[in-house]
Order: structure tokens, then C-alpha cells, then sequence
């Protein structure tokens, strides 16, 4: 195999969406540290105070949000799709669940980077 291929996980855009913004959830960043946090998955342990620094300024992205996400969904796949049926034509595309469990995925990336290899 060459080295242009491409390899595709497999999460559809409606469970992306839903668990980005499944109850209309959003993250937030300390600004004085850069800590990352989400209102679903990672919230700090004292609502509204960073738990690496202790500051309580937690900025939230103005584009945040349910539709800016979906703008940006949308125009990502506007933009990747014809690669897709490119790679897929060409007998280049290798698709791999990114919704199972984390060594699942892990173990279905090597065994398309050693098929890769091989070829």
C-alpha cells in the first residue's frame, strides 16, 4: 500500500451530537490555567472553581453551542466527503467503529496499520 490512505471512525453524526450536546451541555476553560471542563463528563469538583489553579474564572466559547456544533459538523463533512468516496473507490479506506470500547478501537487501528504495512 502506498502511503495515501485514509482511515475512517465510524461515529455517526447524530451520537456525536447527541453526546456533545445530548442535553444541551457545554464545556468551559479556567482562564487563568487553560483546565478544561464539560457540564456532562468532567465537571470541577466545586461548581465554578478550577480544581488545578482555584480560580473561579471559567470562560465558556461563545460558539458553544448546540448550532454552532452542528454548523461546524456539517461543513466538516461537506469538505471530507469527497475523500471519502475517493478512498473508498480507490480500495484505500478502512473504517473502524470509534464508538466501542477504548481498546477495541485500539486494537482495530493496528490491525489496519500492520495490514498497511504488509501491503
Amino acid at each position: 500500500m502506498s502511503n495515501s490512505a485514509s482511515l475512517s471512525f465510524g461515529v455517526k453524526q447524530s451520537m456525536r451530537f447527541s453526546r456533545e450536546f445530548g442535553s444541551g451541555s457545554a464545556g468551559a476553560v479556567s482562564a487563568k490555567c487553560g483546565a478544561g471542563y464539560h457540564d456532562s463528563f468532567k465537571q470541577p469538583k466545586v461548581k465554578g472553581v478550577c480544581d488545578v489553579c482555584g480560580s473561579s474564572d471559567l470562560r465558556r466559547r461563545a460558539d458553544d453551542n448546540a448550532e454552532s456544533l452542528r454548523q461546524r459538523l456539517m461543513e466538516y463533512y461537506k469538505k471530507t466527503s469527497p475523500l471519502i468516496g475517493y478512498y473508498h473507490h480507490a480500495g484505500k479506506l478502512f473504517s473502524v467503529d470509534g464508538l466501542a470500547e477504548i481498546d477495541d478501537v485500539a486494537k482495530s487501528v493496528a490491525r489496519v496499520l500492520d495490514g498497511a504495512k504488509g501491503a
